[in-house]
This record gives structure tokens, sequence and C-alpha cells, in this order.
């Protein structure tokens, strides 16, 4: 038996977690990756309507897009499908042309026919994701002569208006610029719901691997897509929903599980010298915030916004709480993204959140219930 393991931990800028590119190494078969994760906040896996970062993570291994962020840059984009663009004259008219090595599951190749439909099928759906590529002006009554496939390799974008082409990739980079197999969705569409109902447990794109099983706070497995781009020695990924970060140290040190994603601080210093578990960093795309409700006449006040910032102990939750999984930022933009404003100006300042609560008409406070995730370290975090 090799004893030595994998640890994964998050901290926050690499948009999703690749699994083809970690090792097996638990007592598990060779050729199967098993991962204890929390699981329980996913509601769909169709890549045109998941919105949940758990859930992107494994779209984004089932499915490519036209481009996608570099692994070591998130500032910058790789050809996928695309193996090159342009843009007009005028920024507003953008062509993809379509590479020859995307093959889906099925062993279709890609075309530009599968770019566009699916490109066309998130606007159409419009769910919760849509809003990042509809912003450039593509909508359902419209989306069918601003997105076409001018011929077999040759996808044509046209914008509202005037568009920078970087950003405009960086959306694209996005789960819901995925690229699904139009004739095999449209096969297990049911009536006019091009396939949603189909794929939210299923899959149909050219990644990594293939959708075998998701049941619910339980388990997900994939299979190695044959024809995708990963050619290693892993056949089958196994995600076991495993909510307490103490039983996936406790799997991860018997051999049963190859990755342990959720171990806490205090997990971890008691693993970090352990010469049996390797600890490999990755920061991912994810932001631990408060979000006032803004129906709460009291929380709709700007004042009462600083107040909570001023009033929070930022520097002493990282250091207490959370130090070797978490750094403090204090923008809504994750660190290492285009924009992200990586200054930290709040630090715990009583007086000046009671002045502001003052300002707000506030003096004597007042009260309100928090909702948390109860995994933690989010209970921890929430009381503090």
């Amino acid at each position: 038996m090799i004893s030595r393991r994998n640890l994964l931990i998050a901290g926050a800028a690499v948009p999703f977690l690749s699994y083809a590119r970690i090792p097996a190494f638990a007592a598990t078969p060779k050729d199967i990756l098993v991962v204890a994760q929390q699981l329980d906040n996913m509601t769909s896996l169709d890549p045109h309507e998941g919105f949940e970062a758990v859930g992107g993570e494994i779209i984004s291994n089932m499915y490519q897009k036209l481009v996608r962020a570099n692994r070591e840059d998130s500032t910058k984009v790789d050809p996928v499908i695309a193996k090159s663009w342009e843009a007009d004259a005028d920024s507003k008219v953008f062509t993809f042309t379509i590479g020859d090595d995307a093959t889906f599951s099925s062993g279709a190749k890609v075309t530009a026919e599968d770019v566009a439909f699916s490109l066309q099928r998130a606007i159409k759906m419009n769910k919760s994701p849509a809003f990042i590529i509809s912003q450039f002006g593509f909508a359902p009554d419209n989306v069918e002569t601003t997105i076409v496939a001018a011929d077999e390799k040759t996808v044509k974008l046209t914008t509202a208006r005037p568009t920078a082409i970087s950003f405009l990739l960086y959306c694209l980079s996005a789960n819901i610029g995925a690229i699904v197999e139009k004739k095999v969705v449209l096969a297990n569409a049911s009536g006019e719901d091009l396939g949603n109902g189909w794929l939210q447990k299923n899959s149909a794109g050219s990644g990594d691997f293939v959708l075998q099983a998701w049941k619910p706070s339980e388990s997900v497995a994939l299979n190695v897509n044959p024809n995708g781009p990963y050619k290693g020695n892993i056949k089958r990924i196994i995600l076991r929903h495993v909510t307490d970060p103490s039983s996936q140290l406790l799997m991860l040190q018997k051999g049963d599980i190859d990755i342990a994603r959720d171990l806490t601080s205090e997990q971890l210093r008691t693993v970090k010298d352990d010469a049996n578990i390797e600890l490999e960093r990755k920061s991912i795309a994810s932001l631990v915030l408060i979000s006032l409700n803004q129906g709460n006449e009291n929380l709709a006040k700007p004042q009462v916004w600083q107040a909570i910032k001023w009033a929070l102990d930022y520097k002493g939750m990282q250091e207490n709480i959370v130090p070797l999984t978490h750094e403090i930022h204090q923008s809504f933009e994750p660190k290492g993204f285009p924009g992200a404003v990586n200054d930290i100006p709040f630090q715990r300042d009583v007086e000046k959140a009671k002045a502001l609560m003052a300002e707000a008409g506030l003096t004597d406070g007042f009260e309100i219930s928090m909702d948390h995730y109860s995994a933690q370290p989010y209970p921890d975090l929430a009381q503090a």
C-alpha cells in the first residue's frame, strides 16, 4: 500500500479545480481518485444552470469552453475549443475559429453549430448565470441572429455595443460558456426545456470526465471521457459527501480517500508536519462574506454597512480561526482576477462603528437573525 496521500485546501484565484491534475495515492485502486468533500450545496449539473461553487468545479471537469482562464495566471485566457479569435474594427463582431481537437464523449467532434447552440441555449434558458453573457446584448429574441455558426468551424458573436475582447473572453471562460453536444441534448429534451431536466443529472460535454451518477448529499461519480483531453491513469473519480472535517481527516489517515477538501485550520495544524500527508495549496475563486438583506430597513442604510465593516475583527478571525485556509480580502472580486482590489483598509474600530450607527439613527443598535452555512469554519466565523 502506498502511504503517501494528498490533501487539498482552499484559499482564494484559480477559477476551478481540475481533478485530472491530481494523482491518486491512497489505499483505493490506483486508477480511481476518491475525494471527501461537502457536496450539499448543489442543485444542478447543467452547465447553463448550475451556479454553486462545488457544482461549478464538477461542471468544469466535464465541459470545455471556447477559452479558459490560465491556471497559473487567472488574468489571462487560453484557447480551448477556439483555436483563435478576432474582433472587427468596431469591436462588436467577434469571430471564433474552432479547432479540430475537441471531441464529445459520444465520439462526435465539436462543431461551430454545437458552440452556437450552446451559447444560444444559455440565453434562452435564462437561468441564474445567464447574466454573465446576456450583458453583451444577447437576448432570447435576438440570440439566433447575434450568435451564429457561419460555417462548420466559425462562430460569430455580435454584441449590442463596442466591447473589449478581453472582457468578452473572460466571461466566456465561465461555465455559462460551456459547450454541450446539440444532438444529444435535444434528443433528451422534454417539451421546450432544451434538455435542462436531463442535463441536471447527466452530461454531454467534451471535458476530461463524464458524469456517471449523482446522488444528492451522498456522492458524485465521474468516469474518464475516452475521447477527452485527459490521457492520464485515472479512470474514475468518486466524490463522497462528508460534512465533518474530522471525519475527512480520519479517512485520509486510514487511506480510505486520496483527497480531503474541507479540513479546517484545527485539523491542518495536526497534520502539516506529517510526512505521510502532502499539503497541496490551490487558491480558488471563493469568498466568505456577510450579505445584508436590503429588505430590512436598517440593513439598507449605508452607514450600517460601514459600521459592520469597522466593527469586524478581520485580523483576529483570520489569525485565530482560519490561519491556514483563508486570507483577509475586503472587496467583492476574488484576489487574482482582473480588477480585483486587494487593499484591506478596514480594521476593527469600535468607536468609528458606533459613530456610524448613531449617524444612521441607531445609537442603541437593533436585533437581527443571522443564517450561516453549517459546516466549519462558518459557525465560528459567524459567532466572531
